[in-house]
């Protein structure tokens, strides 16, 4: 895995990227860097990544919160290849568009494979309770007002 270093110091390059209110950090390592942000909207959190990657076939692992049972990942931008690995599961998703990944995670089980590229992702993540109540039964078009209204909030503009 890379050494990465971190900073909460942006640089002026990553400027276009950040939201209000949001608390970031940008990490570096030679071939890659990401900036994450964590944003917290009414009652729930999501994280904005936006990943700047100048070397083919990176595998970056994510370092996922305790209580984590699924995963919402909308991806805003893709110019490359990405894909999200979890457990034995890889899924590659295209630029707006969203997948599910779910039945609990540990602390080191998400990784993401990226050609050379600039992707944003936003994930929402939801605990096995409030899994229950905001994201299961949702049809593909209620899924998609979710991330829809939550991006609007946060400032990202929709782009069709």
């Amino acid at each position: 895995m890379l050494p990465f270093t971190a900073t909460t110091e942006i640089p002026f390059y990553w400027q276009q990227y950040l939201l209000a209110n949001s608390k970031s950090t940008l990490y570096s390592a030679s071939p890659c860097s990401l900036l994450i942000q964590e944003i917290h909207v009414e009652t729930h959190v999501l994280w904005h990544i936006v990943f700047n990657i100048t070397k083919d076939d990176q595998l970056i692992r994510l370092v996922l919160p305790p209580g984590i049972f699924q995963l919402l990942l909308y991806n805003i931008q893709n110019n490359g290849e990405i894909i999200f690995l979890h457990q034995e599961l890889g899924l590659g998703i295209s630029e707006k568009d969203y997948c599910y990944l779910g039945g609990g995670f540990s602390d080191r089980d998400l990784r993401v494979l990226v050609s050379k590229g600039t992707y944003q992702t936003v994930m929402f993540p939801f605990s096995r309770q409030n899994q229950r109540s905001t994201v299961t039964g949702m049809k593909s078009d209620e899924t998609f007002a979710f991330i829809e209204k939550n991006l609007m909030a946060i400032g990202i503009p929709l782009i069709s």
